[in-house]
């Protein structure tokens, strides 16, 4: 249930962030991205468990949320303001 509310919510962002002209194609490549990154996540935190055992998957997983709260620190600056 979260997780969808989630991702609509990563499209409407991404709908303020890419120009008229652009943004299909901007949404698509960032959904990709996404998918990507799920896939990846799954060979990393495997890796992560198998080189440094529990303590290197929580630091992965904390490293992961640093880089997410910095994206979303980062982002807010490009939705403009509403009245």
């Amino acid at each position: 249930f979260f997780i969808a509310g989630l991702l609509n919510g990563c499209y409407t962002i991404s709908a303020f962030i890419y120009p008229d002209d652009v943004r299909g194609t901007g949404v698509g490549t960032a959904a990709a991205a996404g998918r990507f990154g799920a896939i990846a996540s799954s060979y990393a935190g495997v890796m992560a468990l198998s080189i440094g055992g529990a303590s290197g998957y929580f630091l992965l997983i904390a490293v992961a949320m640093f880089m997410g709260l910095v994206a979303v620190a980062l982002l807010k600056k490009q939705i403009p303001a509403t009245s």
